[in-house]
């Protein structure tokens, strides 16, 4: 499907047999001249596929922020949200595969010691020891601030990793937040994760190409204004 190395590593096999499918089905109806989408909702997981395009990227962000908000009431205070999205690699074919999942808490209370209590064991498994550390050190800075704190960080020549974390007033900010980026003129997403923790807090990482970190950080700055 085109997506780099660490789809693998977010995904297990059962996962990536139906994303293939999906994939698969997108395509055909792609073949057929309509346009190239896929949708899977379940009860704790749902994932999309759709055509790489500012139009069609906003509108299956909506479509997954309505699934969300229909399984709020009944998980929002006791599972997590893990929200991953990769842009396809390939040449000969532009595609983004978005997933979602709620996953339960370790502890729902959000008031456990320890930032392993904030999350999930599928989190602390699935992510490594670095990124484990990016995303505790992130909640840290969150906890002593009264406003929204991010970082940018560099990965390779033209590659940066923005996060960004802050209390949330609703169930997601993803289109808001991909909008505010692509702002940017010539910045590309190329990946993109949520995850939520049990102390209300949310953490957003964007992964951008094209943009400098001068032209992040003002973007980045923005999100104070966003309605939390």
């Amino acid at each position: 499907m085109g997506f780099d190395a660490t789809y693998a590593l977010n995904y297990d096999d059962k996962e990536i047999a139906r994303h293939v499918y999906g994939f698969i089905v997108a395509k055909a109806a792609e073949i057929a001249g309509k346009p190239l989408e896929y949708t899977y909702e379940g009860e704790l997981e749902a994932f999309y596929f759709c055509q790489i395009g500012r139009k069609e990227e906003l509108a299956t962000q909506r479509r997954l922020e309505a699934w969300l908000e229909s399984k709020e009431e009944k998980y929002g205070t006791s599972h997590a949200t893990s929200i991953r999205s990769y842009h396809s690699q390939c040449t000969d074919h532009s595609v983004i595969l978005i997933t979602a999942e709620k996953v339960p808490f370790i502890d729902p209370s959000g008031k456990g010691k320890g930032f392993r209590n904030l999350t999930t064991t599928e989190f602390l498994t699935q992510k490594s020891t670095k990124s484990r550390e990016r995303y505790e050190n992130i909640i840290h800075q969150m906890e002593k601030s009264n406003v929204p704190v991010y970082t940018i960080n560099k990965l390779d020549s033209n590659v940066y990793a923005l996060k960004m974390c802050f209390i949330p007033d609703r169930v997601s900010y993803l289109s808001s937040l991909v909008t505010l980026i692509q702002s940017i003129p010539n910045a590309e997403i190329v990946k993109k994760f949520c995850e939520t923790f049990s102390n209300g807090m949310d953490v957003y990482t964007f992964y951008v190409r094209g943009a400098t970190p001068e032209q992040l950080q003002e973007k980045a700055d923005l999100i104070n204004l966003l309605p939390f």
